[in-house]
C-alpha cells in the first residue's frame, strides 16, 4: 500500500489549485495500487521529516510531490534526508543533470538540488526530464504538474504488483441511496471483496457506479456474478465489465 505526501504552503492557504492527488490516485489505482493515505504539509522542515518518517515506516512505498525546487521554501530534500536519518550529499549524476537543464543558467541555487538524501537512486527515464530521486522507500517528485504527471505514470509502472488485483464496474440508472441496503448485505456475504458505491453526478446516462475489487479472481467473479444477477432482474443495470486483472507493464 502506498502513502502520497504532497508538500507547499501555497497548497494550504489555496494560492494554487492543487492538481496532482487525484491523478496521482487514478495513476496507481490503473496499475493495480492501492493508496492508504494522502498528506499534506506546508514548508517545514521538521513537519516534512516526520512525515517521511511515519509514512515510510508505515507503508510499504512513500511518493511526494513538491518541494523539489531551488528557492528557499524547497525543503522536501533536505527534510527527507532528515526524515531517513542521513545528510545531504552532492549527487555527480543530479549536477550534470542540472548543469544540462538550466544550460548558462546553472547558479548556486541550481547546484542546492544536486544535493539529495546520502544513498539516493536517481532514476532516469527515457525522457531528458527532471529524474525521479529515491531514497529506502520514498520516491520524491516535483510538484508542477507537467513535470510530476510523466515520472507519476512510469512509477505505477515501475512499482510491484499487488497481489493481482482484480477489479469490476457495474453502472445503474437508480440513486445509490435505493441499493445502499442491498449493498450492504452484498458486502456482508463477500468477505473477500470491497464494494464501492459512486454516484455520477454530471454528465452520462447513469447515475450510479460500483466497483468490486478483490486480490482473489474466484470471489470478484462470484461477488460480480451475483451482483449483475440482481441489478439485471431489478431493471436497474446498464453496463458491466466483468473482473480483469490489472496489468503491470516492463518499464
Amino acid at each position: 500500500m502506498i502513502a502520497l505526501l504532497v508538500i507547499g504552503d501555497e497548497i494550504l492557504a489555496g494560492d494554487i489549485r492543487e492538481e496532482n492527488i487525484s491523478f496521482m490516485i487514478d495513476t496507481l489505482s490503473r496499475e493495480g495500487h492501492r493508496t492508504g493515505e494522502v498528506r499534506i504539509v506546508r514548508d517545514d522542515v521538521e513537519m516534512i521529516a516526520n512525515a517521511f518518517r511515519e509514512l515510510a515506516s508505515g507503508y510499504d512505498y512513500v511518493i511526494s510531490a513538491g518541494g523539489v525546487g531551488p528557492t528557499h521554501d524547497d525543503v522536501t530534500l533536505e527534510a527527507a534526508a532528515r526524515g531517513f536519518g542521513v545528510d545531504l550529499e552532492l549527487n555527480r549524476e543530479m549536477e550534470t543533470f542540472l548543469s544540462e537543464h538550466y544550460a548558462g543558467e546553472f547558479n548556486d541555487s541550481a547546484r542546492q538540488m544536486a544535493k539529495v538524501p546520502q544513498d539516493s537512486e536517481i532514476i532516469f527515464g527515457t525522457e531528458h526530464r527532471w529524474p525521479i530521486i529515491k531514497k529506502a522507500n520514498a520516491f520524491i517528485l516535483p510538484g508542477l504538474p507537467m513535470a510530476l504527471r510523466d515520472k507519476m505514470v512510469r512509477l505505477a509502472r515501475m512499482l510491484p504488483p499487488e497481489n493481482g488485483g482484480w477489479t469490476a464496474v457495474l453502472y445503474l440508472r437508480c440513486d445509490e441511496t435505493e441499493i445502499a441496503d442491498w449493498l450492504s448485505e452484498l458486502q456482508e456475504r463477500n468477505p473477500a471483496t470491497k464494494i464501492g458505491s459512486y454516484p455520477v453526478l454530471q454528465g452520462g446516462d447513469f447515475h450510479t457506479r460500483i466497483t468490486i475489487k478483490s486480490t482473489d479472481p474466484d470471489a470478484a467473479r462470484r461477488t460480480f456474478a451475483e451482483a449483475k444477477r440482481y441489478l439485471e432482474e431489478a431493471g436497474r443495470l446498464i453496463s458491466g465489465v466483468e473482473p480483469a486483472q490489472h496489468l503491470h507493464p516492463e518499464v
